[in-house]
């Protein structure tokens, strides 16, 4: 199984793993505690995490230093990171977009089907 992290959820995430704090959110601590047994795997989206990187850049951040915590996650629990470029973004935009959805839900929601190989509506043609 599968869940593809939005920003906030990856923002409470780094905080968890730099500060070792509470993650607030009852289902997402459940989440993680799972993922680090190597039971669910977390997925995470470039595109999202450099929302992330902004935030925490304009809050003061060593933004180097968070970049290598997000890649060494992978080392420590079940963790995927989808690399998401232009072309990616550009696709989604062009070809599967719903327009009631943010374009943070519409990415979340697509990288979930992919993971999932579920292809109903990646696919147009």
């Amino acid at each position: 199984m599968h869940l593809c992290l939005n920003s906030q959820e990856l923002e409470q995430l780094i905080d968890f793993r730099t500060f070792n704090s509470t993650i607030e959110d009852a289902y997402l601590s459940e989440c993680v505690d799972q993922s680090e047994n190597w039971q669910l795997e977390l997925d995470a989206l470039t595109y999202l995490f450099s929302h992330v990187l902004h935030r925490k850049a304009k809050g003061g951040w060593h933004c180097p230093s968070l970049i290598s915590l997000f890649y060494q996650l992978q080392d420590q629990m079940f963790f995927y990171i989808q690399e998401c470029d232009f072309y990616f973004i550009e696709y989604i935009l062009r070809n599967t977009r719903r327009k009631e959805l943010s374009l943070e839900e519409e990415l979340v929601d697509f990288q979930d089907r992919l993971r999932e190989h579920r292809y109903e509506r990646n696919l147009r043609y």
